[in-house]
């Protein structure tokens, strides 16, 4: 954990992964949607396809590659260039956490 310069004294910030971490670790929003598109996509047994993923978040494929690099920067995916892409371990229990929470606030 690295703290932030200006502020060495204050206020403690973490630089650990910004795109797809609060301070707290949790994982943001934007994550825990790819993480369950991701999720739903490969329940077959074939990787997502990035524009597979794009279809279900209404986003561009630009954008789906991007996360997919940073997700698997952090371990949460496998990705292959033009190949797709799988969870990990750690994706996949982040995931059906995810699922569990979205479950448990609909009831």
């Amino acid at each position: 954990m690295r703290l932030c310069a200006a502020l060495p004294l204050l206020w403690p910030v973490t630089y650990d992964s910004p795109n797809l971490r609060y301070n707290s670790g949790m994982v943001t929003r934007a994550v825990e949607d790819y993480l369950k598109a991701i999720y739903k996509l490969q329940r077959d047994g074939a990787p997502a396809t990035t524009n597979a993923i794009a279809d279900v978040l209404g986003v561009r494929a630009a954008s789906v590659t991007s996360m997919l690099k940073s997700l698997r920067d952090e371990g949460m995916a496998e990705y292959t260039r033009y190949q797709g892409a799988y969870l990990t371990e750690e994706g996949l229990a982040e995931a059906l956490r995810v699922i569990r929470r979205h479950r448990l606030i609909a009831k």
